[in-house]
């Protein structure tokens, strides 16, 4: 898989991995989900999108998830790979479906290997194109866990998608971060989806750029920022002030230190604001190497090229409510390029 389909791949583990008890049975009708399974417990260096323990047809079912934002040839051999160790490591019935949010070849059922005549094994998985679902049939039945996957799906609407939003507002409360999430999900898909015309795609992605107010709401994140914004301007404005006042003695003394402390003065504010953008650079590397540490060497030679206190704001907001390490390197990419 190329680093351009990541963040959708990427964003729709996220999403599975949050909502799972909701999601599984709208993936797979009748299936209760029991426990998600820990892929790294597989031996081979391929790891599976998700697994999940479901209970289906009142017997327990892994149920295997493979997400695909591409076309991908080797996908049936892929999914026999992960199929053999899977029922290796759990000996239960395996259900594979691999979900399509965007149009692509998709692979199909069943994958057959023959020998002349002789069948030596069949592997029978489903698909599940995104395309082909119906958005307004999900907003009426109020499944809010798929709404960041609306973008994707027929019959989708600048107006639908708002009303799903609100809905999400009103039902998510309680939790901003969540809601923030979520909208960032919602936001990625939108971008590659063909579902959706071009300026209702912009009308929807303003509506999405007002929400980034929740991130900045967030108290911890206002404490860091204030404490660090004020350490900045009164280290600028020091230094400002102390080689104003020098250059100011070198004039003369009475016409100096007044000339030199108007010049300190602003030398401290235009200092303070080099500052301030030092800190908010500062920032971003903080909440990188909090969230996702093995790309703070990228983040570092990157953002000294992000002179604006609004850009490193938005970035620091992005990264925060990331998915994943994929689309947090999307979101440093595009702000540096």
């Amino acid at each position: 898989m190329t680093s351009e389909y990541q963040p959708f791949d990427s964003t729709l583990k996220a999403l599975v991995q949050t909502f799972a008890s909701t999601l599984l049975p709208l993936f797979l009708d009748g299936a209760t989900y029991i426990e998600t399974l820990n892929v790294e417990l597989l031996r081979p260096t391929m790891r599976a999108d998700r697994v999940f323990k479901v209970l289906y047809r009142n017997e327990y079912h892994i149920l295997h998830l493979e997400f695909e934002s591409s076309t991908d040839q080797d996908m049936t051999a892929r999914l026999l790979t992960y199929y053999a160790n899977i029922y290796q490591e759990y000996h239960l019935p395996i259900i594979s479906i691999i979900i399509y949010p965007f149009r692509v070849t998709m692979a199909e059922s069943p994958l057959r290997i023959v020998s002349r005549q002789e069948e030596l094994l069949t592997l029978h998985f489903k698909v599940l194109p995104l395309w082909q679902l119906d958005a307004e049939q999900y907003v009426r039945d109020h499944a809010l866990s798929i709404y960041p996957l609306l973008p994707t799906m027929q019959g989708v609407t600048d107006n639908l998608l708002l009303q799903a939003m609100q809905e999400m507002v009103e039902y998510y409360k309680e939790d901003d971060a969540l809601i923030a999430r979520q909208f960032v999900w919602m936001s990625i898909m939108l971008r590659r989806a063909e579902t959706i015309a071009p300026q209702q795609k912009q009308r929807i992605q303003e509506r999405l750029r007002m929400f980034e107010r929740l991130w900045d709401e967030d108290p911890e994140i206002q404490r860091i920022k204030a404490e660090a914004e004020a350490k900045g301007e009164a280290r600028g404005k020091a230094e400002g002030e102390a080689r104003g006042k020098a250059e100011g003695v070198a004039i003369g003394e009475a016409k100096g230190e007044a000339r030199g402390k108007a010049k300190g003065e602003a030398i401290g504010e235009i200092r303070g604001e080099a500052r301030a953008i030092e800190v908010s650079q500062e920032l971003v590397v903080l909440v990188v190497g909090s969230r996702f540490p093995t790309l703070t060497p990228l983040v570092r030679e990157k953002v000294g090229n992000i002179r604006q206190l609004e850009q490193l704001s938005i970035l620091a907001r992005q990264i925060a409510t990331a998915p994943d390490e994929a689309t947090a390197r999307w979101a440093i990419g595009t702000f540096a390029a």
